[in-house]
């Protein structure tokens, strides 16, 4: 096996935050990963300051270790890898900001007009 040079192991194995990193630059960057189609295929890419040898510390620099029970999210679903549009976030913060949701709320701008989407009962104001 070969030298671990990023300095985040534990126990023989990558941390989360080595893990999130590596697997974000691969679904941009890798047409064989199963969701290139997704990232890289739909033009989403890496910031320079996240690549290169130094990429990882400065990620690890811009978003800290990724905390229990997060992962990596985009704020702009549509947007690039990079600090500004970066946080680590719940699986329920992601579930509400993926492509379909975001123009779900783009077109019902409050919780009740939600419900009558869902129900199909007029909205009364």
């Amino acid at each position: 096996m070969g030298q671990t040079t990023h300095g985040h192991t534990a126990g023989g194995r990558s941390t989360r935050t080595y893990t999130s990193w590596h697997c974000m630059r691969s679904r941009c960057r890798n047409p064989k990963d199963t969701s290139y189609k997704d990232y890289g295929g739909r033009g989403i890419t890496v910031c320079k300051r996240w690549q290169g040898p130094q990429g990882f510390q400065n990620f690890l620099a811009d978003l800290g270790e990724r905390p229990r029970n997060k992962t990596l999210d985009r704020k702009d679903v549509n947007g690039n890898y990079e600090p500004g549009n970066c946080r680590w976030a719940t699986s329920k913060e992601q579930g509400n900001n993926t492509r379909t949701c975001t123009k779900y709320k783009a077109e019902h701008a409050t919780p009740e007009q939600d419900v009558a989407a869902i129900t199909g009962v007029d909205v009364v104001m």
